[in-house]
């Protein structure tokens, strides 16, 4: 009761912000402590997120040293420079967050430095670069110089072994010329013996004639081997002589039988010569055997060192690829071999002039080589190191960050958990506030209000009587009170007024009884007006409406006869209209009847047309189809032609390999020719010796000559042979040689044809692709067509129905018109009837 009195004095408002302001207080309290449990959250989020981000970066900057160590190029090492740079300002940023939280920042200081590391690492990799760049190109001027004194060796070996050759074909051109003089000797001994032996008689008979043309062909022979000299006279008079014989001049015998002697002169001379020349070509072809040999020698080691060449440009490929011990090793193989094949050419590199030099060459190059490439293995090998020492930092960095990251998680936790307290303890002191507020609201406010809920239900039961407890109040529960008194007075008035009230209608039945008469009055006159006023509606409906009510009614029903008299006057006017209107409604029915029904027929022959391009629209439509699969189709086809002329490239390939395979039997092959040829050339040299030993020998030796000229015919018919396989030889391989150029190309051109299939198979795609979009264009096209003829026959429909309709609309119109006729007018004329013929 005493915190009642206390707290009456002041207003509930206030009671309530004094129980208030504590609650608001206590929740002010949690709301600060969440916002700085948010802020720690916020804060310890950012540091994760930065801390992720740190990984996510060091991450970027090993996939970037990994893409410079496999291709160490400007654009590499600026991008992982870039990303290491980005990465720092990351740690740096990293570190203020670390700091804004007042987390420990060892291991991120720790981190920024080995970045640093890094950088160095980077750094001594792109000058390890630089350095395999400067390697490189002089490797590659060494193998320049390496292949080009194997270029230039290979060109002077086949020079020598072309002198050798010409001084063995001069040598064989000397014994054939000599065997040729011999052969020549031996027909001017026969001839010398037949104008000896020739009879005066017989100088100027067929025969002779027949014997001169036999000699004069003989003389052919005879002049290419003997040109000059007194053989040479002695030719020229024969043969002047045999040609008068032919034109049956006639000749001294005398005179043929001093030639005859003159020839048979010579003859020995001429076989002496060619005899020596004979000795003399042997010896020179002799002499040619080990310069041949030594030539051939010279040609295979220097081909040699062109493939040992070769095999090290392989092997330094293998070894800028992949710069490992293994394949250096190879490489220096390679380099030994070519050192002792550059020996072997020495060793019969006589007549090479500049050997000495290019062996030089050789061995300085390769010495630089083999260098060079040692240095490329440590460079690879310190980029590695380097690599490996960057990428250990990397990790090492990864860790403490790890670390770190773990490090803050802890610490969110805690700081979490302290936050989660801190608002628990807040929370419990709030609700125990609230509870407490709760309760003192109770204790002061139910007790009043019970008190006037109590003095209602009084003044609702009829108590008028009792008194309004807790008017003196200063609260709202006084305000209540106040007004409960206020309402109580209200009733006790309205009592009084009830009394008056009771008075008051005595009076009225008094007063109502007079009006009453008064009714009964106006009752006559209101029947009198009902009585006219339904005779004129009867006039009405009968349809006259040229009478209106002249006769005044009541004051009361005055209004009424003079709004009938309008509305009539209105009607009047209506039906008039209606009549006029009507008419002009029957001409447009009429001329809308004619309308519809040629709309109708035009839309007919335009359902018509529509279903005719409807169909013409479909058979194109199957048409393209049809098109599409036939592309289709055709793609299908192009493809296996594709296919085809990849496989006849293929076999063309190996064709162009068969005939370089050719040429090079071929090759083998005239050698062997070339081989048998000198057999053959010295076993007729032989038996031409072994002839004249017979020859010197006499009698004894002629059997022996005989086997000689047999063996010597022999080797003339196999050299003859051989040339003549050397020739067909030769000519099979310019045969194979334009038959490779020819397959050549037919690989280039069944190449283009290939590229060609496949520009027309791109060509197909697009037109198939382009055949399916005209087939769906007119596909939807045909639909709409569809639509549209459905549409066309549906006007047409609604055509038939606007014409029904019409013509309803007439027939109707004309019945309005009759029943407008019934309408008498003002000017006693009926309304105008509309004729049915009309």
């Amino acid at each position: 009761m005493f915190v009642d009195r206390l707290l009456s004095a002041f207003s509930i408002r206030a009671k309530v912000l004094l129980v208030l302001v504590p609650l608001v207080m206590i929740l002010a309290a949690v709301g600060v402590v969440s916002l700085q449990a948010t802020g720690l959250l916020q804060s310890r989020l950012r540091l994760s997120s930065e801390v992720l981000e740190t990984l996510s970066g060091f991450r970027d900057v090993s996939e970037s040293m990994n893409r410079f160590l496999a291709q160490s190029s400007t654009e590499n090492r600026d991008e992982a420079l870039a990303s290491l740079r980005g990465q720092g300002a990351t740690m740096l940023s990293l570190q203020e967050v670390a700091t804004d939280v007042g987390s420990d920042t060892r291991a991120l200081e720790s981190s920024e430095s080995a970045m640093s590391a890094i950088s160095d690492s980077m750094d001594r990799m792109w000058s390890l670069h630089n350095d395999e760049l400067s390697i490189r190109r002089d490797v590659a001027a060494s193998l320049t110089e390496i292949k080009q004194v194997a270029a230039d060796l290979k060109l002077a070996a086949v020079k020598v072994r072309a002198q050798v050759r010409n001084q063995e074909n001069s040598g064989k051109t000397m014994l054939r010329e000599a065997t040729r003089s011999i052969d020549t000797a031996a027909i001017m001994q026969r001839l010398s013996e037949n104008l000896v032996n020739l009879p005066a008689s017989a100088m100027q008979t067929p025969e002779a004639q027949q014997q001169a043309l036999m000699i004069k062909k003989a003389m052919k022979t005879v002049k290419r081997v003997v040109a000059t000299g007194d053989g040479g006279q002695a030719v020229a008079n024969l043969e002047q002589a045999i040609s008068s014989v032919v034109a049956n001049s006639g000749l001294d015998s005398a005179f043929l039988h001093s030639l005859g002697i003159d020839l048979s002169a010579f003859a020995p001379r001429l076989r002496d010569d060619a005899i020596q020349h004979m000795i003399e070509g042997t010896h020179a072809v002799r002499a040619l055997d080990k310069p041949l040999a030594e030539s051939e020698t010279l040609i295979a080691a220097v081909a040699s060192v062109g493939q040992d060449a070769d095999s090290i440009e392989i092997e330094i490929n293998n070894l800028l690829r992949a710069a490992s011990t293994e394949n250096q090793e190879r490489l220096v193989e390679q380099l030994t071999k070519l050192t002792r094949d550059t020996v072997a050419v020495g060793g019969v590199a006589g007549s090479l002039p500049d050997f000495p030099k290019m062996e030089e060459v050789l061995y300085l190059q390769g010495d630089a080589i083999e260098q060079n490439t040692e240095k490329l293995v440590k460079i690879a090998e310190g980029r590695q190191a380097q690599y490996a020492e960057a990428d250990k930092t990397v990790q090492s960095i990864w860790k403490n960050l790890v670390s770190f990251a773990s490090t803050q998680e802890h610490d969110a936790h805690r700081e979490s958990d302290f936050a989660r307290l801190l608002s628990a303890a807040a929370t419990v002191s709030g609700v125990l506030v609230a509870l407490l507020a709760g309760a003192g609201l109770m204790v002061t406010l139910r007790a009043p209000i019970e008190r006037i809920a109590r003095r209602m239900q009084g003044l609702a039961t009829g108590d008028l009587q009792s008194d309004i407890v807790g008017c003196q109040r200063k609260d709202e529960i006084g305000d209540m009170a106040r007004a409960l008194e206020v309402f109580r007075g209200n009733a006790v008035s309205k009592l009084e007024v009830e009394a008056r009230a009771q008075d008051d209608r005595k009076t009225a039945d008094q007063e109502r009884t007079d009006r009453e008469f008064e009714r009964a009055q106006l009752e006559k006159e209101v029947s009198s007006a009902v009585q006219t006023l339904g005779e004129a509606l009867s006039r009405l409906a009968r349809g006259d409406i040229s009478q209106t009510i002249d006769r005044h009614f009541h004051p009361n029903l005055e209004q009424l006869r003079r709004d009938f008299n309008h509305s009539l006057c209105v009607l009047r006017e209506t039906v008039s209209h209606i009549d006029e209107n009507t008419q002009q409604i029957k001409w447009g029915t009429d001329e809308l009847f004619k309308a519809s029904d040629d709309l109708s027929r035009r839309t007919e022959r335009q359902a018509a047309s529509l279903e005719e391009t409807a169909a013409a629209v479909e058979q194109v439509t199957a048409t393209v189809r049809n098109s599409s699969e036939n592309a289709c189709e055709t793609q299908a086809f192009v493809s296996a032609v594709k296919e085809h002329a990849e496989g006849a490239a293929i076999i063309v390939t190996d064709a162009i390999s068969a005939m370089a395979r050719i040429q090079d039997a071929s090759y083998k092959i005239s050698q062997i020719i070339g081989l048998i040829d000198t057999i053959a050339f010295q076993t007729n040299l032989l038996a031409l010796n072994a002839g004249v030993e017979a020859a010197r020998a006499g009698d004894a030796g002629k059997g022996f000559a005989v086997v000689a000229q047999e063996v010597r015919e022999l080797a003339q018919r196999s050299s003859a042979a051989a040339l003549e396989i050397r020739q067909l030889i030769s000519e099979s391989s310019s045969e194979v040689a334009v038959g490779s150029d020819y397959v050549g190309r037919t690989g280039e051109a069944l190449h283009s044809i290939a590229a060609s299939i496949v520009q027309i198979s791109d060509r197909i795609d697009q037109i198939v692709s382009s055949s399916r979009e005209q087939a769906s264009s007119l596909a939807e096209i045909n639909n709409n067509v569809n639509v549209l003829d459905q549409g066309t026959q549906q006007n047409a429909a609604m055509a038939e129905q606007t014409n029904a309709a019409t013509k309803t609309l007439s027939d109707q119109t004309i019945e309005l018109s009759e029943r407008l006729a019934g309408f008498k007018l003002t000017d006693d004329r009926p309304a105008h009837r509309v004729s049915l013929a009309a």
